[in-house]
């Protein structure tokens, strides 16, 4: 089972669709009648579900329904950061914008998956700039440009950032995890230990001084 050091550094990868890509994933995004779409108005975005591998607390399985093409890009580019072999769990699309909510993301842990996940988060395109936390570093995505980092052992959380109405935020979010036949799933004491540090970090976000 893979902890945090699978990723050699979290540094951003710059260029990671083509512009033609890019264009096949909106192809496949409806943001106005897709069955699975969900408003999420307390982080101030809708999401859609693009594909999950297998039924877990969030959802069912979600067969593909972005080109397979794009899949093996995620695996090209995000196998670069670490010598584990990757497959993907699942991949969802999300639009921040003022008219949704008000966009944020608090410090949390991806602990919703019961074994280890590496997120593999790519800013499609936006208006904005948005920082990006894990731990204590601060990383800015630029239009087409990602960073991996295990969403399941880092505590992560957006900056505090004021969106103007026209303002938009569209971001790719990959989960991926070990290739292997059966997972480990987390440590309880791991679980129990990273959410007292969610805590106490969630805390100073809301108070303003993160």
């Amino acid at each position: 089972m893979f902890n945090k050091n699978i990723v050699k550094n979290n540094s951003i990868l710059q260029n990671i669709f083509s512009l033609d890509e890019i264009n096949l994933i909106y192809k496949d995004i409806n943001l106005e009648s897709d069955e699975d779409i969900m408003l999420q108005s307390f982080y101030g975005r809708l999401y859609i579900p693009l594909y999950w591998r297998q039924k877990t607390e969030i959802s069912d399985p979600i067969p593909l329904k972005i080109d397979p093409k794009i899949l093996d890009i995620v695996i090209k580019k995000s196998s670069s950061f670490t010598d584990v072999e990757l497959q993907i769990e699942s991949i969802s699309f999300a639009r921040y914008a003022l008219k949704y909510g008000i966009p944020r993301l608090h410090p949390h842990t991806d602990i919703n998956f019961k074994e280890p996940r590496l997120t593999f988060d790519v800013q499609l395109s936006g208006t904005l700039d948005w920082p990006i936390v894990t731990e204590t570093k601060q990383y800015l995505l630029k239009n087409n440009d990602a960073i991996i980092f295990s969403g399941t052992h880092d505590i992560h959380w957006r900056t505090k950032k004021e969106f103007n109405n026209d303002d938009y935020l569209d971001i790719l979010l990959c989960q991926l995890s070990e290739k292997t036949d059966k997972l480990k799933t987390l440590d309880d004491n791991f679980i129990n230990n990273i959410g007292i540090k969610q805590k106490v970090l969630k805390l100073k976000y809301d108070k303003g001084l993160i």
